[in-house]
């Protein structure tokens, strides 16, 4: 595979690639599919905190010998049996991703880079507000892993797929879940929320114009501090890229 600029600059910062191979793939949905790696050196010491994601390296819808990287939230990492999987949705127009995904066979290798950077909501906090849709999903489930048994997770989550409500959520006693069909719906049922700004930890990601307007919520109506929120888009409504 060709080097190109992302490679370059990934690895001036000093993320390096690492090879993983493919163990198993589950069609959660037939839209939803859940790819296994085993990887035991990249596991070995692996700390694991909430929404740890790698880069996934996969070869370009333009030009296949050139890779792009693609960020990804870690499934059930197993320091210990050096596995771990990574979920797709499987959307049309097809991205380089999850053209990848689709055609992905038990024995493929792959490489991924780890990124370290990552978010430490204090563990006092008794109100975790959370929005997403099914390309956070993995990232919400492991928010809901960490969350503390005292702490009360409301979940607002939009997707416009009839059997939205079977993907694998991780819900327990403590989360309040809501599925809607649109961006403006997610953030009406969020402004809604009976909850304390001052016990509150907001996280958000997913599309971009349904990130911005959670944004706009925690940042200036709800003027919650950087420390207390944080909010990533992952793709962008009618576009995909090469």
């Amino acid at each position: 595979m060709a080097l190109n600029i992302q490679r370059t600059i990934l690895r001036a910062i000093g993320a390096r690639e690492q090879p993983v191979t493919v163990t198993a793939v589950d069609d959660v949905l037939p839209w939803y599919r859940r790819v296994h790696f085993s990887a035991p050196e990249f596991l070995s010491g692996l700390e694991v905190f909430p929404t740890v994601w790698i880069r996934l390296w996969v070869p370009s819808l333009d030009d296949p010998t050139v890779l792009r990287q693609r960020g990804y939230t870690l499934v059930d990492p197993d320091p210990a049996a050096g596995t771990f999987a990574l979920e797709f949705v499987l959307h049309q127009p097809a991205g380089a991703a999850a053209r990848w995904a689709e055609t992905v066979r038990v024995g493929d290798s792959a490489e991924i880079a780890f990124t370290p950077a990552r978010i430490d909501p204090d563990p006092a906090i008794g109100t975790y507000v959370i929005g997403g849709d099914a390309s956070a999903l993995p990232a919400i489930n492991s928010l809901l892993d960490h969350i503390p048994d005292h702490a009360t997770a409301h979940v607002v989550f939009t997707d416009p797929h009839d059997d939205a409500a079977e993907l694998p959520f991780r819900t327990r006693e403590n989360t309040r879940l809501s599925i809607v069909r649109t961006g403006a719906e997610q953030l009406r049922l969020l402004r809604a929320l009976d909850v304390d700004a001052d016990d509150v930890y907001a996280w958000g990601a997913g599309e971009r114009s349904d990130v911005s307007g959670m944004r706009q919520l925690f940042r200036r109506e709800w003027a919650l501090p950087k420390h207390r929120q944080h909010t990533q888009y992952y793709w962008i409504r009618g576009k995909t890229t090469g």
